[in-house]
């Protein structure tokens, strides 16, 4: 692996325009969808799961797993971005929807949280029983960064044998910190609004779908995450209050436990997911987790000096997962 330090693009140092920036130019991925083939994974008798296979050959290959962040999908962009630098380098790459998602709306009863490692759990015994994977690197985005280490604290040191490494990039790995920050700072509130309205938006849905449940209309006219965490979250999963749920499960709580070497990708200026000192505190005291740490890299964006030509190799955090996948796949 380079391991090369991330510089900021010219002009778009700052977390509001990495952020808003990296969203901007990376609509461009959103331009069709590299994956071969959708298979349905059976989590529970309520909820079934989309995995989306892309195979960079016939043969086996090294192959990356990736997971989206909150009220995102497989076909995030930076989700499809990752997916087609990966295919590049030769990569076998899965997208997986979690419960929730654009996918996932008819084939689950229950809604998520943000902690929830059974979705992925089930993606990987899959991907360990395909032939076509050699080795296999998982891959969170913000919250799937939070359920990435999550499922490896909770592995241990009997992790799957496929199973080489974790890449955790702007991992939400503290979620009181994040709900804090998102319902507390008036510089975020934008931010906070739009997952407020996607999460309700599902709320709506499943209600159509399942019919109204006794936090349904409570749900939906929550107007901080912490209100909407207390009525949607908190009575599905048996959590005592929403500070119970932030404990539980946050993976930063957890993280002595890991023991698959994995690779954490954050900025010191994502002031929605403030996670980095604890992160890097976590490291020293675990050699099996190693943090790169840039000074100004936003939320999930790290838009590299040589943004302008619009190319996904110049977002540097999808550069890094695609190597550190290659070199943990050897």
């Amino acid at each position: 692996m380079s391991g090369e330090r991330f510089l900021p693009a010219p002009g778009v140092a700052g977390f509001h325009r990495q952020t808003l920036f990296a969203a901007l130019l990376r609509f461009q991925h959103l331009r069709g969808d590299p994956a071969q083939e959708c298979r349905w994974l059976q989590v529970d008798e309520h909820t079934r799961v989309a995995l989306h296979m892309s195979w960079a050959r016939s043969g086996a290959a090294p192959t990356l797993l990736l997971v989206h962040g909150m009220c995102g999908s497989a076909r995030s962009n930076y989700m499809l971005g990752t997916t087609r630098l990966a295919l590049r380098a030769g990569l076998h790459v899965a997208r997986l929807d979690l419960r929730g998602a654009r996918t996932r709306e008819a084939q689950t009863e229950w809604l998520g949280h943000a902690g929830q490692i059974e979705d992925l759990a089930v993606a990987v015994d899959a991907l360990q029983d395909e032939g076509r994977v050699s080795a296999l690197t998982l891959a969170g985005f913000s919250m799937g960064g939070n359920i990435v280490l999550r499922l490896g604290s909770h592995w241990g040191a009997r992790a799957p044998s496929k199973l080489r490494s974790l890449v955790a990039v702007s991992a939400a790995a503290d979620l009181h910190a994040c709900q804090s920050a998102l319902d507390g700072e008036p510089g975020l509130r934008v931010y906070r609004d739009s997952f407020l309205r996607r999460l309700k938006r599902f709320v709506r849905v499943h209600a159509k779908l399942h019919g109204e449940r006794p936090w349904t209309a409570e749900a939906l006219v929550a107007d901080s995450l912490l209100a909407y965490d207390a009525a949607g979250v908190c009575p599905v999963y048996d959590f005592s209050d929403p500070l119970d749920y932030y404990t539980r499960a946050s993976a930063l709580h957890e993280l002595d436990a890991l023991r698959v070497p994995t690779l954490a990708l954050h900025a010191l200026d994502d002031r929605m997911v403030p996670c980095g000192p604890s992160l890097v505190a976590a490291a020293a005291r675990n050699p099996a987790l190693t943090v790169e740490l840039a000074q100004r890299g936003g939320h999930c964006a790290f838009v590299g000096r040589t943004a302008r030509k619009a190319s996904p190799t110049h977002f540097w955090a999808e550069a890094r997962v695609v190597e550190h996948a290659l070199a943990s796949g050897l």
